[in-house]
């Protein structure tokens, strides 16, 4: 129940500063939280899919390691064309990406919302 509530939070809070960032006449610093948040959540869908459908089928490290570079190479290939557009752009997206990611450790530590 509590991990339920403190998803819910994080969701609230990310869509909070993005409007926040959107309101401050900063659009493109927003646009680029928002799709480093989106690239962040899929990133980690893919990941918990590969895993299990690695242990479904049996080859679970091999499919793994193809499954991360693919992931790297894909990601490469997004930030290259982010870092063309703009400075605003890169940095929103890498507080959206890291803000996925904080918001799961937040999670898993004790103390932070785990049961």
């Amino acid at each position: 129940m509590k991990k339920k509530i403190v998803i819910v939070l994080s969701g609230i809070l990310f869509i909070a500063i993005m409007s926040f960032l959107y309101r401050i006449n900063q659009p493109s610093l927003a646009l680029g939280f928002a799709l480093g948040g989106l690239v962040g959540f899929i990133n980690l869908l893919a990941i918990s899919l590969t895993v299990w459908l690695g242990g479904k089928i049996g080859r679970g490290k091999g499919l793994v390691l193809i499954s991360y570079y693919i992931r790297l190479i894909l990601l490469a290939i997004l930030i290259l064309f982010i870092v063309r557009k703009g400075v605003e752009e890169i940095i929103g997206f890498l507080l959206g990406f890291s803000f996925i990611k904080l918001s799961l450790l937040g999670l898993g530590l004790p103390g932070g919302g785990g049961e």
